[in-house]
């Protein structure tokens, strides 16, 4: 019986070295990855001369994915924008629109 539960304790031992292995990187479009990670190579993978230019939420929001598959929520993309340096601005007028918020990136 000793030496059944040896060889037993054995074989586990030697299950774990080839059943643990390192986990590979998330891929950046998992919704998994932070959404500041996300915004960063979004606005990389923009054109350069995009890149300088104000923009709406919305656009923002059109090329990120949210946590439950539709678009990223305004809340969190708006904290994410500001810890990547963007600024909002709000731009007033008699319009039928009412006011307009551009973000505008770091300079």
């Amino acid at each position: 019986m000793e030496a059944y539960l040896k060889q037993w304790a054995d074989d586990l031992k030697a299950q774990r070295k080839v059943t643990i292995q390192p986990q590979s990187v998330a891929d950046p479009d998992t919704p998994l990855t932070p959404l500041l990670q996300r915004l960063k190579k979004f606005i990389d993978n923009l054109p350069a001369d995009q890149r300088t230019q104000p923009h709406p939420l919305e656009f923002f929001r059109q090329g990120l994915r949210g946590r439950q598959g539709g678009k990223a929520h305004a809340g969190e993309l708006g904290v994410a924008l500001r810890k990547a340096g963007y600024t909002r601005r709000r731009c007033w007028s008699a319009a039928a629109n009412g006011f307009r918020a551009h973000w505008h990136p770091p300079k």
